[in-house]
């Protein structure tokens, strides 16, 4: 009676069944674990589980090759015969192109595809046929991209994508990573773009890109979110009249190298006027280096909108300025809920004045990039001081591994913490998972757990 009523089911809820009882350890084991134990149960069976199987499969099989070769093969035999027949003609093919169809169009089911993820996988499949040279990797570029334009043209094709034509009009999170010396065909699509507020990630661009550049200038009015990772050749200039920008972030925003972060650091003063400060309520910086006079100089532009502020950096390139920065954080950020922050010696004796006054801060990250022995040593009593001048408000507080702090340290904070009356504060430590914990780290913890003054579900 039981088999009889789930055969009744309505697909769509005979999926949820499927999605949520298979154990997932591995995107590859829920690949196989629906194909072993659904696909021949019945037909009724097969067709809502297989569709679930092939929602996204390259992502699902993406460690697996021989996965992503069966896949690829299918999704080729599934090309209509004027695609076939087209990539036969090309005299350089060297996979084989099936003549029969499957029993499923595999591609009806596709619910997220990646472009890059695709084309990956049909590099693969090309060059591990042939030895791999810059000669082979060139002569079999018309081969591999004329796959990659059948098949793109097969998935939106027959209305197996019926929202196509919705796709880029409802982009509003836009990432870029070119490199190549023509990207004319990415310059139209950013001119196609709607003028809705937009999210704007750019990886490292190692070549010019003044048509992108040229693009992005028509939709900057609406840009909200605005994340660089290795600056390259676009320039920050272009970003300067962002009026409605409320994340933006630099990630090593143009060097590699340690010996070039100062230059980096140096940079900062560009942004300094720049009107996109304004109104941020976000601002992330990731650096090798950063300049403490520049940073200050950014943060009294933000208006005091700034509710989350992020500043990571090995080491600063002026020290005698760490004082600056830490009262221009004190002066101009007191609207502030979220801090993440790095420690080195010097700054360490700025630190604890500063997130006294921070009244609203509820979460903290406290970093470390220095490698000073006399941070360590100084630990403890840095320690000390940190429980006596938290905020109040503070409810998650994260620590680096860096920091190297013992038994000692935490006691002593907590034990400042506890006289202070603070409650239920959510304590981690970034450590890797290989470190063992010291027994009289866990019994001092435990200790303030039960006391009231730690969550219960402070994470070591």
């Amino acid at each position: 009676m039981s088999s009889i009523i789930v055969s009744r089911l309505p697909p769509e809820i005979l999926q949820d069944i499927f999605k949520y009882n298979v154990e997932i350890k591995t995107h590859h084991s829920r690949y196989k674990d629906l194909a072993t134990s659904c696909l021949l149960v019945n037909r009724y069976w097969c067709m809502n589980a297989i569709s679930i199987i092939w929602e996204e499969p390259l992502n699902i099989c993406v460690d697996n090759e021989k996965s992503l070769e069966k896949i690829l093969k299918i999704y080729i035999s599934n090309l209509p015969r004027k695609s076939k027949l087209l990539l036969i003609k090309n005299s350089e093919c060297q996979f084989e192109i099936s003549s029969k169809q499957p029993t499923f169009n595999y591609a009806s089911f596709l619910q997220k595809l990646e472009l890059q993820s695709l084309y990956d996988t049909i590099n693969r499949f090309i060059l591990q046929k042939t030895y791999y040279t810059t000669y082979t990797y060139q002569k079999t570029a018309k081969q591999r991209i004329g796959l990659l334009r059948e098949l793109v043209k097969h998935f939106i094709s027959e209305k197996i994508y019926h929202k196509i034509s919705k796709i880029f009009s409802d982009i509003n999170d836009l990432q870029i990573f070119c490199n190549l010396k023509d990207n004319t065909a990415l310059a139209s699509l950013i001119n196609t773009l709607p003028t809705s507020p937009l999210k704007l990630t750019l990886y490292r661009c190692s070549m010019p890109t003044t048509s992108i550049t040229k693009s992005l200038s028509s939709k900057l009015n609406n840009l909200t979110s605005l994340i660089i990772h290795e600056r390259g050749s676009i320039p920050l200039e272009t970003f300067k009249e962002c009026t409605k920008l409320k994340l933006f972030q630099l990630d090593n925003f143009k060097h590699h190298h340690f010996d070039d972060a100062t230059k980096d650091a140096d940079e900062l003063k560009d942004i300094i006027n720049y009107k996109s400060l304004n109104n941020l309520d976000e601002f992330d910086l990731y650096q090798l280096a950063v300049n403490n006079l520049h940073v200050s100089n950014i943060l009294q532009n933000t208006n005091n909108n700034l509710k989350v502020l992020r500043i990571k950096w090995i080491k600063s390139v002026d020290p005698e300025n760490e004082e600056l920065l830490f009262k221009s954080i004190m002066e101009n950020c007191t609207m502030l809920n979220e801090l993440v922050i790095s420690l080195t010696t010097s700054a360490i004796k700025y630190f604890p004045s500063c997130i006294r006054t921070l009244t609203r801060l509820q979460n903290l990250t406290i970093d470390r990039y220095e490698d000073d022995q006399s941070l360590d040593e100084d630990m403890c009593t840095w320690a000390e001081i940190l429980g006596i001048n938290i905020s109040m408000s503070i409810k998650i507080l994260l620590l680096d591994r860096n920091l190297q702090l013992n038994n000692e340290a935490f006691d002593k904070f907590l034990c400042q913490c506890y006289n202070r009356g603070i409650k239920n504060l959510h304590l981690i430590v970034d450590r890797p998972r290989f470190i063992q914990i010291d027994e009289k780290i866990k019994e001092t913890l435990m200790k303030y757990i039960q006391s009231g003054t730690l969550n219960s579900e402070t994470n070591l």
